[in-house]
């Protein structure tokens, strides 16, 4: 909620507190959103229960919906809920949407390596999706693992991009486990930078008797410690396997089976 600032002092400072970004991100998903966005009529359900009027609701959903497509992302979500709370606390509602509460473009160097216990667990999952042993997955093994995190195709699209660094199509043991690292900040409400190092990620990729299943993983994406990540875990040891190829990738060269998606195609 925005500061009230005192007579002819600075404009209010408006911030999502950690501890209601973390409830709204729960509550937004326990809406069921459909390849990640809330529609209209999910939404105006909720937005009721607020007894705001009519009015501030509609005001309230434009300054939300920045890109006016009927419907709420996750970080479109989280600035109209905080929105309707700063309204019903007596606040007033800005004129457009503050910079404040747009959603974060992380830097490269936001995105920090995956913890050992993280690593090990897409290492396993990766080796269940392997049945065959070939020591990649192709798109339409590796796309419904994808997919289960409930992201828009579009954000999706842009994980596989960043990668798959050698633009195969295919996901590596390392790249993979690069793809759920990804989805965890895109599932905080944060927007993906638009390149990335490659010698990000580092996973082991051994065998093991242990085995995790994709599901498992995909719920591991699920979330990230408030702001970014944080360092490598010490208590676990993993084997680090670089991404072979050039040290940065542009987001630029999508998936096909993905980028066919995003343009507004079936995705069941």
């Amino acid at each position: 909620m925005p500061s009230a600032p005192a007579p002819g002092g600075p404009p209010p400072v408006w911030r999502i507190p950690d501890l209601e970004r973390n409830r709204n991100i729960s509550l937004f998903y326990s809406l069921s959103p459909q390849d990640g966005l809330l529609g209209g009529e999910q939404a105006r359900e909720l937005f009721l229960r607020s007894k705001l009027t009519m009015s501030d609701l509609s005001q309230v959903w434009n300054l939300a919906d920045f890109d006016e497509d009927g419907s709420l992302s996750l970080p479109e979500f989280l600035i109209a809920m905080h929105l309707i709370q700063a309204k019903r606390a007596g606040g007033e509602l800005p004129e457009s949407t503050p910079d404040g509460l747009l959603p974060r473009q992380l830097k490269p160097t936001d995105i920090t390596p995956l913890s050992g216990t993280d690593a090990k667990a897409y290492s396993k999952a990766f080796k269940k999706l392997d049945a065959d042993d070939k020591g990649f997955l192709p798109g339409s093994v590796a796309k419904p693992v994808l997919k289960k995190s409930a992201l828009p195709v579009a954000q999706l699209a842009q994980v596989w991009s960043l990668a798959d660094m050698d633009e195969d199509g295919l996901l590596t043991c390392p790249e993979f486990a690069l793809c759920m690292h990804l989805m965890r900040f895109l599932r905080k409400g944060f927007l993906l930078p638009n390149s990335i190092d490659g010698e990000l990620v580092t996973t082991a990729c051994h065998s093991s008797s242990e085995v995790t299943s994709p599901q498992e993983a995909a719920g591991a994406a699920a979330s990230v410690p408030d702001g970014t990540a944080t360092s490598v875990s010490a208590e676990a040891t993993v084997s680090p396997v670089t991404i072979p190829t050039r040290a940065r990738k542009q987001a630029s060269i999508r998936d096909p089976s993905l980028a066919d998606e995003s343009s507004g195609g079936d995705v069941s």
